[in-house]
């Protein structure tokens, strides 16, 4: 046995006499009540609304197809379902309560079917990745723990559910360049048990064909991701991956918090803005080099004898750095992939857990010891962001809203600068912004387009043009 004692020892108190699936719904129950509370208090910020006006505004699908692409990294399947509830039921906040239903779903899955002791499947849920920033926070992101839980289960039933694990990867493909990696890893770990199952001579004609539309499913996926990130719409991220290459310099050590982060996001405590800006950014290169070296040889240590999980973690945890490390993604929610990655491969590890079963070895305890802290310290970062959403607004967009509605001034049209901080007020006035920038009107913002910054006296010069042709620009 290679994980905490004192987990397995927590986890039979936590039992209570519930069955698997009472405590399953008291979890998710007790997720859904703290997600509406913190929700209450929660003010959405410009990308929470970007993937909403674009759905929104977007009178058919044709147009929608051309606009989502916009979204720089982004795929088509949380904007789709944002187009369906926006054109249905109109407002914002629909958002917001699919987004809690997905949250929710995930962590019914993880606390019903992972085969995790009690206690992590009290700690994951509450962790900062899980409860805030991929339940509070509404984005596309929650779209990809929730397939990444639903096919760690689906898997443990292979050959037989082949054809609805290509349905999931397919999805999957269709959120993110992240979940893209998730999916690669997850195919790949397929075709190994599906070839155990070969030889075992478990193959019969229908476990052929449904195999070859499995494959079938995920390859047609894979030409429409492929269609969307090489039309042009993705042009600031392929710029990045092929000429802005660094290599040996001090963007390692931002790389390295970054990556820690993933594991350690703990914020300073006494600061206001705490979103993004981690203690560990002001750890030393050399402690923090060793902190990134405690946790990743404690995950290795533990899932040792199972090397086709080493090599799943390993190749999609390199390239999600890798993409740190490019600096096309830089935050908190994207560097929350390697933590999903970990908790992916822990289900997997403690899926066949008993096949590697030996005695409690001390190296075994502690790295067992450091998965427990590594959960830990992800409910404890969750409720000092929780605590700082509902003391501090997250943003100041609802207030600039209000401002508008409240002195009648939805009537006039709105010229912003800058555009990222000024177009979320489309969502409110259902009318476009002029954008200086770009010198158009627009309901969101193009992230397709390079935009120059301008002086106070260009902007004024651009405004007083407006002006000598709209008298009604604020």
């Amino acid at each position: 046995m290679s994980s905490s004692t004192n987990a397995d020892k927590t986890g039979k108190l936590l039992k209570s006499g519930l069955s698997d699936l009472q405590f399953a719904l008291f979890v998710t129950v007790a997720f859904a009540c703290f997600t509406f509370i913190v929700l209450l208090h929660h003010e959405m910020w410009r990308d929470e609304f970007q993937a909403w006006q674009v759905a929104r505004f977007s009178p058919d699908l044709k147009t929608f197809y051309e606009n989502q692409r916009i979204e720089s990294g982004h795929l088509i399947l949380w904007n789709i379902i944002l187009y369906i509830i926006s054109h249905f039921l109109g407002c914002i906040h629909w958002e917001q309560a699919v987004h809690v239903l997905i949250s929710c779903s995930s962590v019914f899955v993880l606390s019903r079917y992972a085969p995790f002791p009690r206690l992590y499947k009290v700690l994951i849920p509450f962790g900062y990745f899980f409860f805030y920033e991929y339940s509070i926070i509404a984005r596309e992101y929650s779209l990809t723990v929730l397939l990444v839980m639903i096919i760690l289960y689906t898997m443990q039933k292979l050959p037989n559910k082949i054809v609805l694990l290509g349905v999931l990867l397919a999805l999957l493909i269709q959120i993110n360049y992240y979940s893209i990696v998730f999916a690669v890893g997850f195919s790949l770990l397929s075709l190994k048990a599906l070839f155990a199952e070969r030889k075992k001579g478990a193959f019969t004609t229908k476990i052929k064909m449904n195999i070859f539309l499995s494959t079938l499913i995920v390859a047609i996926s894979s030409v429409f991701a492929l269609m969307q990130i090489f039309h042009g719409y993705n042009d600031r991220v392929t710029k990045q991956l092929s000429g802005n290459a660094r290599f040996f310099n001090d963007h390692v050590s931002d790389t390295l918090t970054r990556a820690l982060s993933a594991f350690l996001p703990v914020p300073f405590f006494d600061s206001v803005n705490v979103w993004n800006h981690f203690i560990i950014e002001y750890f030393s290169t050399g402690l923090r080099l060793f902190l990134f070296a405690i946790i990743l040889l404690s995950i290795l240590w533990l899932f040792r004898k199972r090397k086709d999980i080493v090599l799943f973690f390993i190749l999609c945890g390199g390239v999600f750095v890798a993409f740190a490390y490019q600096s096309i993604y830089g935050y908190a929610r994207h560097q929350g992939h390697i933590y999903i990655l970990f908790i992916a491969a822990l289900w997997m590890y403690y899926a066949r857990k008993s096949e590697h079963a030996n005695k409690e070895s001390l190296l075994n305890k502690a790295a067992g010891s450091v998965v427990v802290f590594v959960l830990t310290i992800q409910v404890i970062t969750s409720t000092i962001f929780v605590y700082k959403d509902v003391k501090y607004p997250f943003s100041n967009i609802p207030a600039m809203a209000d401002y508008v509605e409240s002195n009648n001034l939805t009537r006039l049209n709105i010229c912003g600068y800058f555009d990222y901080s000024t177009s979320p007020l489309s969502a409110y006035t259902y009318r476009p912004v002029y954008f200086p920038q770009s010198k158009s009107n627009a309901y969101f913002i193009d992230w397709s387009k390079s935009k120059p910054n301008l002086t106070n006296k260009e902007i004024m010069a651009d405004i007083a043009g407006q002006l000598r042709s709209d008298s009604s620009l604020i």
